[in-house]
């Protein structure tokens, strides 16, 4: 029965929405929020097991809080050769979309989705908002691209993404700890640091920043740290599948610091939280090195240099490598 619907819906509906990781949820229930619409139903496409297991803990968050949607999740339901075929055929038969909101316009299915919609709304998939005109050198039309990073894009119209809704979920009476919190950003199963010198690179924060650090693992690493008797011995651990800016929205208290290294939960926490929270960048040389193909580099730091001017366009502090 749910294969049967999820055909219906994806041959039938006109207003859908396409995601494949927490954080464009996130944005994507920004969006809903600010503009009442037609949108009701959810594609959560064929992502990695960890990020399909954070998007149904981004789910419950929101339906606690009585958001009123539908998330279909396609790996669980479509094996992805037949999901084309159907796509070809609301392509053959010319059944365009009205509206699609699509959450990464990189992932080769939303752009081969996009490409059948009358009109396209982007939202952010983290600092890949950035290279978002690499992709696209001329407008797209009839497009909106809902953003929490604001600047010019090949897109019909921009909107500032300002967390509204989560800032409205943050209750300001939250208590301080004196602790730090190090979002881990998993160098070494993305293979540009060995083990031994990810976990040395780590450690290292603790000659920067004093007080108690909690480490808390990227989803990509969370064997490998658990694993770490050494990490373990050094830092207390934190796992928790749903994104850190819900996580501290749930929380009684907040870090008094917050350290990660070129990610964009830096842009979301400081929209969510202001000043309440410092936001630190810990940089790494091998990371500002590498030649990231993904985001169209070519060369070393060529992906960095963006991220590295919209953090000091926000005049965030980094703390530097050594």
């Amino acid at each position: 029965m749910k294969t049967v619907l999820t055909v219906y819906y994806f041959l039938i509906k006109k207003h859908l929405i396409f995601i494949n990781s927490p954080l464009q949820l996130i944005c994507c229930m920004e969006y809903l929020n600010k503009f009442k619409n037609n949108f009701y139903i959810l594609f959560a496409g064929y992502s990695k097991e960890y990020n399909i297991e954070s998007i149904k803990e981004v789910e419950k968050f929101y339906k606690k809080r009585k958001n009123k949607f539908k998330i279909i999740y396609l790996n669980e339901i479509l094996n992805i050769y037949i999901f084309h075929f159907i796509l070809n055929l609301r392509k053959y038969f010319f059944l365009k979309f009205e509206t699609v909101l699509i959450g990464d316009y990189r992932y080769y299915l939303h752009r081969k989705i996009f490409s059948i919609s009358k009109k396209t709304i982007f939202v952010d998939d983290g600092f890949g908002s950035l290279w978002f005109n690499r992709f696209f050198r001329k407008r797209v039309p009839n497009s909106i691209f809902f953003t929490a990073y604001p600047l010019k894009y090949n897109v019909s119209k921009i909107i500032e993404n300002n967390f509204e809704y989560l800032k409205s979920l943050y209750k300001v009476n939250k208590k301080q700890t004196k602790s730090c919190f190090f979002l881990l950003p998993g160098l070494s199963e993305k293979k540009i640091l060995e083990n031994n010198q990810y976990f040395k690179w780590i450690y290292n924060i603790k000659n920067k920043i004093k007080g108690s650090i909690t480490i808390i693992p990227h989803r990509i690493e969370l064997d490998l740290i658990n694993n770490s008797d050494f990490l373990k011995s050094k830092f207390s651990v934190k796992v928790n599948n749903l994104p850190i800016e819900l996580s501290l929205i749930k929380s009684r208290y907040l870090p008094r610091k917050i350290i990660h290294s070129y990610s964009s939960c830096a842009i979301t926490l400081n929209k969510i939280f202001g000043n309440k929270v410092e936001i630190l960048n810990y940089r790494n040389k091998q990371l500002e090195s590498t030649i990231d193909s993904y985001n169209k580099g070519t060369k070393p730091n060529e992906t960095i240099i963006p991220m590295k001017r919209f953090l000091d366009k926000m005049k965030f502090k980094s703390i530097k490598d050594s």
